[in-house]
């Protein structure tokens, strides 16, 4: 069992782990905001936060989450819930509208934690810091634009 235990837990299989979970993570995140139609300005400013979260790491998720939240507050009082055709589940449109942003902020809550968590912990091992704030939000970023293109190639 112990040696089962080291074999999962090994530092090198943390880098994959960490990984694959911010790509699937962040390319949910690039079609949602495809299909919100976001703008330029939207798309930069995550791409920012992003940025500054892979450098900052752990002390940086606060802030992110500020900018996310604020984002998120500013996109909802700019677009109030659109008006739907009746939908076969018990809903209306107003608490499917309020539902959708609050798994959107949450989503988004748990991908700069983990952004913010992936770096840290690998900086703490002390191998070249630089290059997995590199690795990892060059990863967050191409998830984003990945999950755009695939909101573009279906929508199409």
């Amino acid at each position: 069992m112990n040696r089962l235990y080291t074999a999962f837990v090994r530092p090198r299989y943390h880098l994959l782990r960490y990984a694959v979970a911010i790509l699937l993570g962040y390319g949910v995140g690039g079609f949602y905001l495809a299909s919100c139609q976001a703008s330029p300005a939207v798309w930069s400013m995550i791409g920012l936060l992003v940025i500054y979260t892979a450098i900052a790491g752990t002390g940086g998720v606060v802030l992110s989450w500020a900018g996310f939240s604020s984002i998120l507050i500013v996109y909802a009082v700019s677009y109030p819930w659109p008006v739907t055709k009746a939908l076969p589940i018990p809903l209306s449109p107003a608490q499917i509208w309020s539902s959708t942003l609050l798994i959107f902020w949450v989503l988004g809550c748990l991908l700069i934690a983990l952004l913010g968590t992936a770096v840290t912990e690998f900086a703490q091992q002390r191998r070249f810091s630089w290059r997995f704030t590199v690795l990892l939000g060059g990863l967050s970023i191409l998830a984003l634009n990945l999950g755009y293109r695939v909101h573009m190639a279906i929508s199409m």
